[in-house]
């Protein structure tokens, strides 16, 4: 998963047609996190500097563990995705799960 910290990405989809921007406080990449998706739906291209942070499963189950200062984000992060794979089973749209990033 990738959290943009600063900045604008672009996606683009294999055609390299455009699919939208994203900004500051955008994840991607949530969806393979979380076990709803487990294929490359976009490429992203850098439209300005960008900051950003890649965090893989180990690092987030590190940091939302229950003896961790961040413990509260597991049950943010769960919901949401809970709310995201029962989308996705009955068809419907996968909105991004809103993390907060600085």
């Amino acid at each position: 998963m990738i959290l943009v910290l600063a900045g604008t990405v672009e996606a683009v989809d294999r055609d390299d047609q455009p699919l939208g921007g994203l900004s500051a406080g955008a994840s991607i990449g949530e969806l393979a996190m979380v076990g709803v998706m487990h294929s490359v739906l976009a490429t992203l291209r850098a439209v300005t500097d960008v900051r950003y942070v890649a965090i893989d499963a180990a690092l987030l189950q590190k940091v939302t563990a229950p003896d961790s200062d961040y413990a509260y984000l597991r049950a943010h992060f769960d919901a949401a995705a809970q709310r995201r794979m029962t989308n996705a089973a009955s068809g419907g749209p996968l909105p991004a799960i809103p993390v907060l990033a600085p």
